[in-house]
């Protein structure tokens, strides 16, 4: 290392010099790796998101159905036992 009254001079030959230029190649290159995995890890995060939705929309459109029918059917079932007591209370 040279050693120089002026700081500034010091720091401008460390910046100047291939290693500096090596060193920071060498950040950038990780920083795109890095910035490269995040950018799979989005994508595999969208798609996880969106077959949630769609699974979850599938399951409701499939299982809504079954509850009305289910509900009618109850309503059917029941139908006489509110008429009977329907039927009491006006005696």
């Amino acid at each position: 290392m040279i050693t120089t009254d002026n700081n500034s001079d010091c720091e401008s030959l460390e910046e100047n010099s291939v290693w500096y230029d090596l060193r920071a190649i060498r950040v950038i290159n990780g920083l795109q790796q890095e910035v490269e995995f995040l950018e799979a890890s989005v994508k595999r995060l969208q798609i996880w998101l969106v077959l949630s939705i769609v699974i979850l929309g599938g399951s409701i459109a499939a299982i809504s159905p079954l509850g009305a029918m289910t509900y009618k059917q109850l309503q059917q079932q029941f139908a006489p036992v509110n008429s009977w007591k329907t039927t009491q209370q006006n005696r």
